[in-house]
C-alpha cells in the first residue's frame, strides 16, 4: 500500500504540529486552571453557607463562573479559535476585579472588627491587643490576597492575551485539512 502523503504534506505536518504546541500548552494550562477554579469556587460557596457570607457565595459563584468559561475557552485555544485567546485573557480579568471587589470590600465596609474574639478570648491573654492583632491580620491578608489575584490573574490574561498571534499563525500558515488532521489525532 503506497502512502497517501507526499514529502511536501509531511513536512507541513510537522510544522503544523510544531505551531499548535503553544496553543496546546496553553490550552492545557487553561483547563488546569479552570478546574482549580471550579474546585476553589465550589469550595468557596459551601463554606460560605455556613456563615452565611453572602458576599463570599457572590465570590464562590463568579470563581466557579469563571472556572467553567475557562475550561470551555481552553478547549477552543487548543482548537485555534480566533476569540478563545481574548476570551481567556477577559475572563481572567473579570476574576481579578471580583477578587478586588471582595479584598476591598472586606478591608472597609465588611471588615471583622475583632469584638467577637475578644470576647471569646476573654482575660486569658491579659494585656494583649486583640482587636489590634486581628487588624493587622485582616489587613495583612487580605493585602496579601490582592497582590497574589493582582500578580496571577494579570499574569494569566497577558499569557492568554499573547496567544492571539499563535492562532492567527497557525490558521494562516496551516491548511483546513492539516488542522482537521491535527484535531483527530
Amino acid at each position: 500500500m503506497s502512502d497517501p502523503l507526499n514529502d511536501n504534506d509531511r513536512e507541513l505536518l510537522a510544522r503544523a504540529a510544531e505551531l499548535q504546541r503553544p496553543l496546546a500548552r496553553a490550552a492545557k494550562i487553561a483547563h488546569a486552571n479552570g478546574s482549580g477554579l471550579v474546585v476553589f469556587g465550589g469550595l468557596t460557596i459551601f463554606v460560605a453557607l455556613f456563615g452565611p457570607d453572602y458576599v463570599a457565595l457572590l465570590l464562590g459563584a463568579a470563581v466557579t463562573g469563571v472556572g467553567i468559561v475557562e475550561r470551555r475557552a481552553g478547549a477552543r485555544l487548543r482548537q485555534a479559535d480566533p476569540a478563545a485567546p481574548r476570551r481567556l485573557a477577559v475572563n481572567e480579568l473579570c476574576l481579578l476585579g471580583a477578587i478586588v471587589v471582595y479584598g476591598v470590600l472586606k478591608l472597609t465596609l465588611l471588615r471583622p472588627d475583632g469584638a467577637e474574639l475578644e470576647r471569646a478570648i476573654g482575660d486569658s491573654l491579659p494585656g494583649m491587643d486583640v482587636k489590634g492583632i486581628m487588624d493587622s491580620t485582616v489587613t495583612a491578608f487580605y493585602g496579601l490576597m490582592l497582590a497574589i489575584a493582582v500578580g496571577y490573574q494579570g499574569g494569566l490574561a497577558i499569557y492568554f492575551s499573547r496567544k492571539k498571534e499563535a492562532v492567527a499563525r497557525f490558521n494562516s500558515e496551516i491548511p483546513e485539512w492539516a488542522r482537521k488532521v491535527l484535531r483527530t489525532l
